[in-house]
Order: C-alpha cells, then structure tokens, then sequence
C-alpha cells in the first residue's frame, strides 16, 4: 500500500476480463459516465460528456488513443482545463491533497471518439452518486455545438463545448448526474441531414459506434428531449411535412415512454426553431402523451437564439436555458 492508506496505480487493462464488452461500469475508485463501456481492451467514450471521476492525490495519467482528433476537459470544482487529443497518447492532472477530480469528452461522438487504455494514480473512494439522474435525447444543440463560435462562423470541433450547455447547466442546478445521448443533424422523421438514422434508430444503444442495446443501471428521474429543429429544416426544404414531424415526433416519445415509464419528461423547443410546425408538434405531443400515461409531461420553450457558430445558440442562451429549465422543474416538482 502506498502512503496514507491509498491503494497502488489502478490500471484500466487488469478488469478488461470481469465484464461484458456492452457493460457499463465502476470500480471502487473510478466513476464512468455517458455510456461509457468496455471493448478491444480499453473503455470507449463515444458520446458528449462521456468521461470519468476519480478522487486522486498527486498526478493522474491516462494513457489514451482516438480515432481522430477531439477535445476533452479537467474539471476540479466547476473550473475547466480544456485538453486537446490527437493518435495516442498520455494525459495528466497534478494536485497535492485528495481533490475529485473528472474528464469529460466534449467533442461528439460522429466527429470523433476516445478509448481510454489505462488510468493510473493513487485514489481514495469516491463519495457518493448525485441522487438525480437526467436522461437528455437530442440533436446538435444538446451536443452545445457552436457555442463558443461567431453567428458568422462554421462549426469547427473548438466551439463545441457541452460544459456551457443547457444540459450541464441543468444538471449543475439540480446536483444531478446526467445521461446525454445527442447527434448533430438527427431528426425523428425526415433522414435529411444524416441520411443514415433517425434519433430512434441510434439513441437506444451505447453509440453510433456501439449499437448493442443500452440498459441503464438505474431509471432516470427526468428525461429531457429537444429534437425537432432538423425536422423543420426539412420542412423548409421541401423535404419533410409538419405531419411527418408530428407523427415522428409521437411514435419516438411514445418509445421513450415504453423506456421511461416513470419519469418526468419535458419535451423542448424554441432555441432556433425555423417554422411554426415545431412548436405545434411538440406542444401537441406533449398533451397526446400526458393522455396516455400517469407520469407527468411537459413542454418547454427554450429562448431563441442563433448567435453562435453556423446560426446555433451561443453559450450565454444555452447557460440560459439551462437555468430558466432549472427554474421551471423547482416549480412544478
């Protein structure tokens, strides 16, 4: 044993033969968030906010490899030290007295993903979960794409930053932890912008890259869906109609139900929604699911804002939206 009663360098590799390739996990000193699971002899973090925490005492090194460039963040009580991840590669964290400690992935899971190889410090057990779990389903604005870019600007992978999000800011407010499965371009009825999938045909499992059906370890609490923006596009674009969104829209929440059955779902809209019919889907959804199940529904509007990269909210309207969400749920929970 090491001083102070800390247990000697853990190292990801010696638990790769304990679990299932699909199975999330934690040790007794590392927390895993987002989906993360084990395969091909590390733990991939696909999704935004992915990541881990660890109670550490000294320096931290995570030995790592990445399909393609992305970015990452330290966070030690609310500040960020965004990281850049290129090939492979070793990351550390240095402090001197037991401090908790996380990395977040902050780039998308189709711009790029991360397989941790091994972690290796001194720890001490980790307190205890959040109490509250929220489940977030949506598109680039969940993923805070752009959010640090110029209303004139394309998206680049630096402007996304999900820890000013809507999301995190969210789950700051309630001293939850989160579950975020987002997707840039994702829509729910028209295959426009990504061809390949609709939002149902991916969110369900641990990535685009994993497919292998999700089973969270505990149900969420609040399960939070802001989908419809790509949609609208469609509809703008001659290539989608308002009753396809509001058919797709049912048919994916009335799934998410099935999955959810007891949560407290709010179905968002408005950051930059184009047409009419975006709103009028999801408030009607929300009534025709409320109909439908004893467990509560609601929709929400977010306020509108294209002040980011590539006409997507800038970082002050999804803090924003975030905290005016936080102040909705204090008042009907």
């Amino acid at each position: 044993m090491k001083r102070g009663g800390f247990p000697p360098p853990v190292f990801i590799g010696e638990f790769m033969q304990t679990y299932e390739k699909e199975q999330l996990f934690s040790t007794p000193f590392i927390r895993w968030y987002n989906r993360a699971y084990l395969e091909n002899g590390g733990v991939y973090l696909d999704l935004t906010l992915a990541g881990f925490s660890a109670v550490i005492t000294g320096e931290l090194r995570v030995k790592y490899r990445v399909s393609e460039p992305v970015y990452g963040a330290w966070v030690v009580d609310e500040k960020q030290e965004k990281v850049y991840l290129e090939g492979e590669g070793e990351l550390s964290f240095a402090v001197e007295k037991p401090t908790f400690l996380t990395f977040y992935k902050l780039t998308e899971q189709k711009d790029g993903r991360i397989q941790i190889v091994s972690v290796a410090g001194e720890f001490s057990p980790l307190p205890a979960p959040k109490k509250e779990l929220i489940t977030f389903y949506g598109d680039s604005i969940t993923c805070a794409y752009g959010v640090e870019g110029e209303p004139t600007a394309q998206y680049e992978k630096e402007t996304q930053n999900p820890l000013i999000g809507f999301a995190y800011t969210l789950c700051k407010r309630r001293n939850a932890e989160h579950d975020i499965f987002s997707y840039s371009g994702i829509s729910v009825s028209e295959k426009i912008w990504v061809p390949e999938y609709t939002l149902g045909e991916l969110c369900f499992g641990y990535s685009m890259y994993n497919r292998a059906p999700f089973r969270p370890a505990r149900e969420s609490d609040i399960v939070v869906v802001n989908i419809g923006t790509n949609d609208g596009c469609a509809i703008l674009e001659n290539q989608g109609t308002a009753e396809g969104l509001t058919k797709g829209l049912t048919d994916y929440c009335r799934e998410l139900r099935r999955r959810h059955p007891a949560s407290v779902m709010v179905l968002g809209y408005g950051f930059m929604d184009k047409v009419p019919a975006q709103a009028e889907a999801v408030t009607r959804v929300a009534e025709i699911l409320k109909e439908e199940s004893a467990a509560p529904v609601y929709a929400f509007a977010f306020p509108r804002d294209t002040q980011g990269a590539n006409g997507h909210p800038s970082w002050k309207a999804q803090v924003q939206g975030g905290n005016l969400l936080a102040d909705f749920l204090e008042n009907i929970l």
